[in-house]
């Protein structure tokens, strides 16, 4: 690896930057908190996206359910496009479930997203709908709640088949 210092254009290389361990990255000095100011950790991946509800467990037949993410620091950049063909039994209101790391802050818990790129189905809302993370945890999920409404769009809205699809960001644990 060659790295080239001219003093004018910065650092090129000609192979990766690697740090030696994994608490290093690069440090912007425009800050006096070094450690918020230093950029090291980047991720990207897929998730699987899943229909849950808040009541009794519903059986959902998923035909698609597709995820991917992004994470810079401690902000996940999410895509999620889910299609199925039925649902059984269950109870409660509708969420979004699977996502790849936990919400963080309490300070966010309510954050809304949306509205939706797409929602379809039989039973679900024919206004936009738009997200609403639940408590911070592990098992972040996502309520569903149509613009027009402070309810949450309850599992029964899943009769028959449908598609909901967005992307949007969150803060999460490093």
């Amino acid at each position: 690896m060659s790295i080239v210092l001219d003093g004018t254009n910065g650092i090129t290389s000609s192979n990766n930057l690697t740090f030696s361990t994994g608490t290093n990255g690069i440090v912007f000095n425009n800050s006096s908190a070094a450690i918020n100011s230093t950029l090291n950790d980047y991720e990207t991946g897929t998730w699987t996206p899943t229909l849950i509800t808040d009541g009794s467990g519903a059986t959902i037949t998923y035909s698609s359910q597709l995820g991917k993410f992004t994470k810079i620091g401690n902000i996940v950049y999410v895509e999620c496009e889910i299609q199925w063909t039925a649902r059984s039994g269950g109870s409660g209101n509708v969420l979004v479930g699977g996502f790849p790391f936990g919400l963080t802050d309490s300070a966010v818990y309510g954050m809304r997203l949306g509205p939706f790129s797409f929602v379809a189905g039989t039973g679900m809302p024919t206004t936009p709908v738009l997200g609403y993370f639940t408590t911070p945890s592990s098992a972040t999920a996502l309520y569903l709640y149509p613009t027009t409404s402070n309810t949450a769009v309850a599992s029964t809205a899943l009769t028959g088949g449908g598609a909901l699809a967005f992307k949007s960001f969150y803060t999460c644990n490093f």
